[in-house]
Order: structure tokens, then C-alpha cells, then sequence
């Protein structure tokens, strides 16, 4: 076969884009391509890729000069030249740097919440801002990203600060956007697609309230890109694997066909409830949830108050007294198994789940467990709890 005739990209600048597009002609007699592409025009450790097709996205490239090329392979396996080499530039521009405006170098006296803020920065769409009790921020006290050029902070104990904020634009940086929502997924908002998620990952057993067996990756192109070229070993997790049989609805291992049954039926309940009366009712079981942690004189983990989630509340034990001794207690006396706290939260925190299949009654039959529990266990509280959440439920 003859050499292909490139397209796109010939010489130019590729300004916070690091995706870049490689496009070119059909070659009569062809049935595959191989492209390659370097930071040099030897090609020396050049990237490639065969394909079938005459267009290709290249993983996130490092700014700099880029050469590529493309030939054409027959199906009895001949290949033509080499086509001539064409080259592109990659630039990414960084946004600059915010300019702080309060608070400085100050006091806050009887202020707990202050309220950072800086100047907008032109071409950024958010911000993350760091506050820490020392100047290395290995553990940030305050720790988040914002789309506005300022943040009230949670309530912070008496000491000293020091804080900092950095600009994002929307460039299309190289690392890849993943989300863990195994729990959230089909108990609350969540779009992939319009909040340019590139890998979202998912369980059956949370929200779409069936048992363990079944996973969902959602997979964005620039993630699919990244895959080709990735060096990690994987044989069972590759998505390489799974997208071909996909497209017509079957899958390349015996799949769980039981829960895929139960999948369907699991949808067809969520779409009868309505999405945003699912959300509105896990949001609700939430906000009870709390209201009868806080009667009880506990504490409800969440870093930032106010945003804490509508599928799982985690409860702080009074010092001195263990989660896993009162979880114990509770599953041995009332039938009621909650969750463990995890990582450095150990021992020091209990979860109550109210999620996916649940409804008032159920939410209260849990929270009087807990109640009763607590009585059981030894721990401190004040009574009344569920009748906090009984308020606002009714």
C-alpha cells in the first residue's frame, strides 16, 4: 500500500490542549495504521499505535515539540514507507498566581469561622485553597477547592495559621479526574459526563441496592487514551477486554446473570420513585440522621460541616470509650450491626448507613438500636435522640 497522507495536525500550537488529535487519509488496499510520535525527529523511543482506523487521540503530552508519522499495512501483512514527518507544538499556560487579601497577618478574636479571601486570577476556574498550623502543610486543617475567590472556614481551634491558595484553570491538565461513588451512585447527584469525570467507578451493593457482584467503570476517551499506553500489568481489570463484547451487550467472562436481573429490576424501582425523590429521600434520612446524633451530645465526622453526606453518617465515640466494643454491644443485644470506623479513624467511630432500599420506619427502627445501644454500652448521651429525628421526619 501506498504511504497515507497526513491531515492534522500539521505545523502548529496546541495551547492548553495535551490531547492532541492525529488525523489521516484513507489508503486504498489498507487495513491497519501504524502511527508513532516522539519528541524528536530520530524517533528515538518513540510512542505508537495500530489501528484500524484513520484517526487517533494521543495521551496527555509534556509541552514541547512534537514529531509524528503514519504507514499502512495490507491484510497480507506488507507495509508501504513511512509518509513524511510532521510536527506540532504543545504549550500549556499557567495561570497566575492569586494575590491574598485577608485575612494577613492578624487576629481573630471570638471568630472561629474566618472567611478567607483573594483576588480573582484571570483564566482560573477554581481555586484551592491550604491552611495549616505550620508552614510545610503536611496535614492541611483546611483543605479545599472553591470556584468562588474565597472560603469560610469550619470551626478551627485557637493557634496560629498560615495559609495559601493556588489558581486551576480548565486546560486539560494530563492527570486523569476518578471518583470513587460505590456509595453515592443512585443516592445522589451525579453526572459523569457534564462534571468531566474521566474514570468513575461503582458497586452494586450500595445505592442500586443489590448484593456484592457487579462493578461499573464509566470511562472518559482521554482515560481510554491513557490506558493504551499505560505499562502497568493487568489482565482481569483491562478495559481493553471488556469494550468490544460490550458494545453488543455481552461480556468476555461468564457474567453474574442473577444480579444482572436483579439490576434491572433495581432501575426500573429507582425510575419509578423518580431520581430526585431518591435524592431528596437519602438527603432527608441524612439530615434526621444528624439531628439525633447532635441530641445525643455526639459528634458527627465530617471535615467541612454543613456538606456532610446523605448516605452514611459517621459518629465520633465521647474519649475513652471504643466504637468496636459498642458496635459489639449492639449487634449482640439488638440485632443491629454497624459499620466500623477505617484507617485512622479505628476504634474511635461507628457508621450508620441509610442508603439505597430504606425508608422512615427503618430509619427510626436504626436510630432506636443505636439509642438503646448507647444506654447498653455505657457511653454518655442524652436521651431523646429519636424523637429528634422523629421531628423531622413527620
Amino acid at each position: 500500500p501506498s504511504a497515507p497522507a497526513l491531515l492534522t495536525p500539521g505545523d502548529g500550537s496546541f495551547t492548553n490542549d495535551n490531547t492532541v488529535l492525529l488525523d489521516w487519509d484513507q489508503t486504498a488496499t489498507a487495513v491497519s495504521y501504524t502511527i508513532e510520535w516522539a519528541d524528536n525527529v530520530s524517533f528515538t523511543s518513540a510512542s505508537s499505535y495500530t489501528t484500524s482506523s484513520t484517526i487517533y487521540t494521543t495521551p496527555a503530552l509534556l509541552d514541547g515539540t512534537w514529531y509524528w508519522r503514519a504507514k499502512a499495512t495490507d491484510v497480507a501483512g506488507n507495509e508501504s514507507d513511512w509518509c513524511p514527518v510532521w510536527s506540532f507544538t504543545v504549550d500549556t499556560v499557567v495561570p497566575e498566581i492569586p494575590t491574598l487579601l485577608t485575612p494577613t497577618d492578624g487576629t481573630f478574636t471570638n471568630n472561629t469561622t474566618p472567611t478567607f479571601t483573594w483576588d480573582l486570577v484571570s483564566g482560573a476556574t477554581s481555586y484551592e485553597i491550604q491552611v495549616d498550623d505550620n508552614a510545610n502543610f503536611g496535614t492541611p486543617v483546611v483543605e479545599e477547592t472553591v470556584t468562588t475567590a474565597s472560603h469560610t472556614a469550619a470551626v478551627m481551634a485557637e493557634g496560629s495559621y498560615q495559609w495559601r491558595v493556588k489558581a486551576i484553570d480548565a486546560a486539560g491538565h494530563p492527570a486523569l479526574f476518578m471518583v470513587d461513588t460505590i456509595s453515592g451512585l443512585a443516592s445522589l447527584e451525579y453526572q459523569h459526563d457534564a462534571w468531566g469525570v474521566d474514570v468513575t467507578v461503582s458497586g452494586s451493593q450500595k445505592g442500586l441496592m443489590l448484593p456484592p457482584g457487579l462493578s461499573f467503570n464509566a470511562v472518559s476517551a482521554k482515560a481510554l487514551a491513557a490506558n493504551k499506553t499505560a505499562t502497568l500489568q493487568r489482565s482481569y481489570w483491562d478495559w481493553a477486554e471488556m469494550l468490544g463484547p460490550n458494545k453488543t451487550g455481552y461480556f468476555p467472562y461468564t457474567p453474574a446473570t442473577n444480579l444482572l436481573y436483579g439490576l434491572n429490576e433495581a432501575i426500573d424501582m429507582l425510575h419509578e420513585e423518580g431520581l430526585e425523590n431518591v435524592f431528596a429521600r437519602h438527603a432527608r434520612h441524612g439530615a434526621a440522621t444528624r439531628a439525633a446524633v447532635r441530641h445525643w451530645g455526639l459528634e458527627v465526622l465530617c471535615a467541612t460541616q454543613g456538606q456532610e453526606s446523605g448516605v452514611l453518617t459517621a459518629v465520633k465515640m465521647p474519649e475513652g470509650h471504643s466504637a468496636d466494643a459498642f458496635r459489639a454491644t449492639t449487634l449482640e443485644h439488638f440485632d443491629i450491626s454497624l459499620g466500623n470506623g477505617l484507617s485512622k479513624v479505628a476504634d474511635r467511630v461507628f457508621r450508620i448507613g441509610h442508603l439505597g432500599d430504606f425508608n422512615d420506619l427503618m430509619l427510626v427502627a436504626t436510630l432506636a438500636g443505636v439509642e438503646m445501644g448507647l444506654k447498653k454500652a455505657d457511653v454518655p448521651y442524652e436521651t431523646g435522640g429519636v424523637q429528634a429525628a422523629m421531628q423531622m421526619l413527620a
